[in-house]
């Protein structure tokens, strides 16, 4: 595959995209963005870009009071989770662009906001109106709209237990005279939360681990 035409111009990302892939049946968004948006974004800046970008960390993790989630890098996908979200996060394409991380990240917020503070009649957590990359959250009903979207590129979910490693949402919830948040501890996961590289094969290989184990252990 050559990225510039005869005459030595650059060709356009789209027909080099469907030059490569017009034949597969599996092509789809998350390998569009692994195979093309990612070496298209390192062509630009000259420089091989980050799994996770420095915008979207300091979204995440501002400050260690101020932090509202964390991200894991698995082999071939990416994963977040804000604490106390109920939802299944999405395994998301491995280099994350920042418009599906906002698609995500505003849909998992919006959920831990209605879950924790919310449905106990308390004060949000999640500011609505604010813009997060390139989209402006303006009501709560835009956490499915986001899942819609996320959908529509065919991603997949992951496990769901109770996440809050740090304590940050039991926290708030005792400050709000509820209950504390019972959070379940996968330390055999935890240990690779927030690294900037990948490890090859570690997460890979315990989350496969985990799926051995629940499949033996459910009844048949």
């Amino acid at each position: 595959m050559r990225k510039l035409n005869e005459e030595g111009e650059p060709q356009f990302v789209i027909f080099w995209t469907t030059l490569v892939m017009k034949d597969s049946k599996e092509f789809n968004f998350k390998k569009f963005v692994e195979m093309f948006v990612h070496s298209a974004m390192s062509l630009l800046s000259d420089t091989i870009e980050p799994r996770i970008s420095e915008e979207i960390r300091i979204i995440m993790q501002m400050t260690d009071q101020a932090r509202t989630s964390d991200w894991y890098l698995y082999q071939n996908y990416t994963e977040l989770r804000v604490y106390g979200c109920e939802l299944a996060p999405y395994k998301l394409p491995k280099f994350l662009p920042m418009r599906i991380f906002a698609l995500e990240y505003i849909k998992q917020m919006i959920n831990a906001d209605e879950v924790h503070f919310l449905a106990a009649k308390k004060k949000s957590q999640f500011r609505i109106k604010s813009q997060i990359g390139p989209f402006i959250c303006n009501s709560r009903a835009a956490g499915e709209e986001e899942d819609k979207r996320l959908k529509e590129m065919n991603f997949t979910h992951n496990f769901t237990p109770s996440y809050d490693p740090w304590g940050i949402i039991s926290k708030k919830r005792v400050k709000n005279k509820s209950r504390t948040y019972i959070y379940t501890q996968r330390p055999e996961i935890e240990k690779y939360m927030n690294h900037i590289e990948s490890m090859p094969d570690t997460l890979q290989e315990v989350e496969e681990q985990v799926i051995s184990s629940s499949s033996a252990q459910t009844p048949r």
